[in-house]
């Protein structure tokens, strides 16, 4: 029987530094100096070609305009709409060029998974590429190129990957932290507490966390054998358990099962299968002997809990007469 390993992500910096790679379309280089008047010029630390990319997502537009070299000329970080930007700096800003007050030359930004412009990697990012591979909603402009996190020049599962373990690296992060403020508070409510007890001090303060949503993945047998079908049936619950509407991704081993049909419409391919609903069920055939893997994940306006299980398949066993 062949057990089935699969590797543990990338570190975080391997995998930022894939995410803000800057190779494919967007094209240019950091470091030349790039003439944009008579008599001015600027020499950007960012590459710049069809959109200004390598701004990694949480960076400040302070920290944009200060990679820029000038040379008679100022540059300013713009919004949509053409307000300046103070705030974080996201796909579809514009790093804006003027020589005095005249605006001279504007470049589009694209920070990399950032495919909603707000400036971060998060989960509606995730509902967005997901919806872009199935068809649901298309993107265009600097928000395609966003999602283009592979730099191959097309939308695919192999992008929902990348930004998925960007995401979910992120978020661990982010748990961490607020695991380590959550102890903190912890023994600040202790010793508040003992004041309390010592001078009549009330307000202990409290902190709510926000609950999570969960998926689950069951099937109609618990082994097969080689040539039999499967039924896989994928769900997702909100915070409380109700039902919840989700994006869905299930995920298996493509050496060991064989995608069959799904009840809904669906995208993916490549032992993935993605579909949007409160559920949604796969019929999988089993071609080679060995264990796979059957792991679903979701995103849509809260943060949902991976689950995994897995399925032996093997080859059935003949009795002689």
């Amino acid at each position: 029987m062949e057990i089935i390993r699969f590797r543990l992500p990338a570190s975080r910096r391997a995998r930022f530094a894939h995410l803000h790679a800057d190779r494919g379309k967007s094209g240019g280089s950091a470091g030349g100096t790039i003439q944009v008047a008579d008599d001015a010029a600027i020499t950007p630390f960012y590459p710049i070609g069809t959109y200004v990319t390598g701004i990694e997502p949480g960076t400040s537009a302070s920290t944009v305009a200060s990679g820029i070299g000038t040379q008679n000329c100022t540059v300013k970080i713009l919004n949509a709409d053409g307000s300046e930007n103070t705030q974080t700096v996201g796909t579809g800003n514009k790093l804006a060029v003027y020589v005095g007050d005249t605006l001279v030359q504007q470049y589009e930004i694209v920070v990399y998974g950032d495919i909603n412009g707000d400036g971060k990697v998060s989960n509606l990012d995730l509902v967005l590429m997901q919806k872009q591979i199935l068809g649901i909603e298309s993107q265009s402009g600097s928000r395609l190129e966003a999602a283009n996190v592979s730099k191959d020049g097309g939308i695919s599962n192999k992008d929902l990957v990348i930004l998925q373990n960007t995401y979910w690296e992120s978020h661990r992060l982010i748990s961490e932290r607020k695991n380590w403020e959550s102890r903190n508070e912890e023994k600040i409510a202790m010793m508040m507490m003992a004041l309390s007890l010592t001078f009549g001090v009330v307000g202990v303060p409290q902190t709510v966390f926000a609950a999570s949503g969960s998926t689950s993945v069951s099937v109609s047998s618990g082994s097969v054998n080689i040539g039999d079908t499967v039924t896989v049936t994928v769900k997702a619950s909100g915070p409380s358990g109700e039902k919840a509407n989700a994006t869905m991704t299930l995920s298996y081993d493509s050496s060991v099962l064989q995608f069959v049909s799904c009840n809904t419409t669906y995208g993916g391919g490549g032992g993935s299968v993605m579909a949007t609903g409160e559920s949604y069920t796969v019929t999988l055939k089993a071609v080679s002997a060995g264990n796979s893997a059957l792991s679903v994940s979701a995103n849509d306006g809260v943060i949902f809990d991976s689950m995994r299980r897995w399925i032996p398949c093997r080859a059935a066993v003949r009795r002689s007469q």
